[in-house]
């Protein structure tokens, strides 16, 4: 076994956590993947903050955005009653307005944020 997840994601959420803004899909989608809470926090953190790090999906754009839509579409499948649904096709938030879906997001998780379930499996 390469590391033991139940060991290390305490010290794996620090570090991620003392990186600031996450810009790298790698981490984040790491982070999910744990299913810790303390993991999850981190990206929920995230959803916050409106710095443009990120790489637009659109692959003719050179635009940032902010990482907290792409972090949305992570996390949405993995946090019971999460108010914004996710294309099971696409992996895309199910919205037609992504801001909308944002600041929803961001007031429910607000509402939420120290008793959210993580869904395990």
């Amino acid at each position: 076994m390469l590391f033991d997840l139940d060991v290390d994601t305490e010290y794996d959420v620090k570090v991620f956590s003392n990186c600031g803004v996450l810009t790298d899909e790698g981490s984040d989608i790491f982070l999910a993947f744990t299913r810790q809470k303390a993991a999850v926090d981190v990206l929920v953190e995230q959803v916050f903050n409106d710095k443009q790090n990120c790489s637009s999906p659109d692959p003719d754009s050179n635009q940032k955005i902010t990482c907290a839509y792409r972090i949305l579409e992570i996390i949405a499948p993995i946090i019971q009653n999460f108010p914004i649904p996710v294309d099971e096709a696409t992996g895309d938030l199910d919205t037609d307005d992504y801001e909308a879906a944002l600041q929803q997001s961001r007031e429910w998780l607000e509402a939420n944020r120290a008793d959210y379930v993580v869904i395990n499996g």
